[in-house]
This record gives C-alpha cells, sequence and structure tokens, in this order.
C-alpha cells in the first residue's frame, strides 16, 4: 500500500482511482460500507482503489476549542487500510488552503490529480470551504468533472446511527460492547511506549507507559484488556488515571502485560479495553497499594478468562 501526505503538493498519479474521503476517524462499520463499494469498483474497473482523509481534525484549525478526542491514531488508521486491501492512503493535510478551496475545485482536484473515476462517500459528507458540499453538490458535477458518485446509507446499531459521537459517547461511559458494536471492532488506544518514573517496576509490577496522544480515554480507573504489539495479544491489567497514592496531575495509561518479560521501550503497541474492574482510588500506603494490585491482576485474569 502506498502512502501519500500532502494533498496541493501531490503530483498526477499514474494510475486510475476508485476513491472515497471523509475524516474517518472511526473508520465504523458505516466508514466499512463505504470502504467495500470502493474495494469492489476498484476491482470490477482494474482501478486503484484510494482512501483520503484529512489530518489533522479539521476542528484543530477551524475551532481547537471544540476539536473532539481522536479513536484511531495514524498509525491504526494506515493499518486498517492497509488490511482492507487498499492501494493508495493519502492523509490529506488540512491547512489554510484547503481549508478555504471551494467544493468545486476539490472534487475538480480529486479527478485530476488523484484520477477519481469513481467517488463513494457517506450520506452525510460535508466538504469544502465552510462545509458547502455535500452529497447534492457531489451528484450535480459528477457529469461535468468525469466521475461516478455513490454514497452509501446510514448504518444503524440499537436503533441509531452509527457515528464517531455515538462511540466516543460508549467509551467514555466504558461501554465498550456498545463501541465494538459500532466500531465492528474492539476499542483500542494505540501509541509509544515510554519512559515513565518507574513506580510500577519498584512495587513489582512493571507497566508499559503508552503515549495516547489525544484519542478517546474511558473514565479513570482499572481495566481488563489486551496490549497488542508486534501481532500477538497479551493479557493486561490497565491503569488510566493521575496515581493519586503518589499525587499526581496527569492522566497516564499504564498496562501491566501478564506474564510478559520484555522491554517496550519505544515500541508502538495498542491497549484493547475489555471492562473495567473498579474505580481509580488514593491509598494510604505503599504497601496498601501493592495489596490493592495484585488483587486487580487477579480479577483482570478472570475477568479475560470468561
Amino acid at each position: 500500500m502506498r502512502i501519500i501526505d500532502g494533498f496541493w503538493e501531490t503530483p498526477r498519479l499514474e494510475r486510475p482511482t476508485a476513491l472515497t474521503f471523509g475524516k474517518f476517524d472511526a473508520l465504523h462499520l458505516g466508514h466499512r460500507a463505504v470502504f467495500r463499494s470502493v474495494l469492489d469498483r476498484a476491482r470490477v474497473d482494474g482501478v486503484d482503489a484510494a482512501a483520503l482523509f484529512l489530518h489533522p481534525n479539521p476542528l484543530k484549525l477551524i475551532a481547537p476549542e471544540r476539536c473532539p478526542a481522536s479513536l484511531t491514531s495514524l498509525s491504526q488508521k494506515f493499518r486498517m487500510f492497509e488490511e482492507m486491501g487498499f492501494d493508495l492512503v493519502i492523509a490529506g493535510r488540512f491547512d489554510e488552503r484547503l481549508r478555504e478551496a471551494p467544493a468545486r475545485d476539490f472534487l475538480a482536484r480529486l479527478v485530476d490529480v488523484f484520477r477519481a473515476r469513481v467517488i463513494a462517500v457517506g450520506y452525510s459528507v460535508r466538504f469544502g470551504y465552510q462545509g458547502r458540499g455535500d452529497l447534492t453538490l457531489l451528484r450535480d458535477q459528477a457529469s461535468a468533472l468525469g466521475y461516478e458518485a455513490m454514497a452509501e446509507e446510514a448504518h444503524m446499531c440499537d436503533g441509531e446511527v452509527i457515528s464517531s459521537t455515538r462511540i466516543r459517547d460508549a467509551v467514555a461511559r466504558a461501554d465498550f460492547d456498545l463501541a465494538e458494536a459500532m466500531l465492528g471492532r474492539p476499542y483500542a488506544l494505540a501509541g509509544e511506549v515510554v519512559e515513565g518514573n518507574r513506580m510500577g517496576r519498584e512495587l513489582g509490577f512493571p507497566t508499559a507507559n503508552v503515549a495516547y496522544g489525544d484519542m478517546q480515554l474511558p473514565p479513570d480507573g482499572i481495566y481488563a484488556g489486551y496490549t497488542r504489539h508486534d501481532g500477538v495479544s497479551y493479557p493486561s491489567a490497565i491503569s488510566i488515571g493521575n496515581r493519586p497514592t503518589f499525587g499526581g496531575t496527569q492522566v497516564v495509561v499504564e498496562s501491566y502485560l501478564l506474564d510478559f518479560s520484555g522491554d517496550l521501550y519505544g515500541q508502538e503497541v495498542e491497549v484493547e479495553l475489555v471492562e473495567r474492574i473498579r474505580e481509580q482510588e488514593k491509598f494510604a500506603s505503599v504497601d496498601a497499594l501493592t495489596a490493592r494490585i495484585q488483587d486487580d491482576v487477579r480479577r483482570a485474569r478472570e475477568a479475560l478468562a470468561s
């Protein structure tokens, strides 16, 4: 799979494409229906399957105070697009020029530079300056610009439309079953394992401190889950919170991989959250904390075994 970082700087592609575009924050089941349409048409027409997503989220530039947390990291996006079978992924860098581009100019570039013969989108797509482009404009411009427009209807879960907003809300409530039902996969935090204060190691429970970036976190607490690295999933007890026993102020994600030995510093991992074991607590002593961690590990094993 080829990855292009940019938008305006990209030279004209050599091969035509069937293309989809959007923010694709969650890559949820609604998005995946669009992806299947693109992949199917690309194979039938003998062209490349291409996906363009805007990065960073446009709200980071337009209204950063309203920008929501992310549901997938860049590395997760690239991996999932590759697993689905895309030939080309464009991380469209959202900047002032792209922000101010009229909707028709945006479509024209998809045709002229990214050589889109088919453009497939979701029902609620918005694009171009001030989001003035929509599905109606996409269809109206198809003949003039020379592409075929395709659109997917809304996909439902529990009687409501699947959306990134609903998934964020589910994760924020630690409702991982609902999040998984909309995503089509378990929700997982992703990031590099970085140096921490090594307190877990001193307590006898060395943890992987995961730099989760701006990803959506569940409530503070202790969780049972899995830590994936290099294609292997390790059962884990996971702490999310600010370490109140030690007077911490910054929220950290620490995963204790059960029955694992090795050095993960500098490595990319994914932390899949399965079940919340308890709320975050402040303990009167290190001994009391250590005893509770031992119980957390036991409960994590039981939760994952069941």
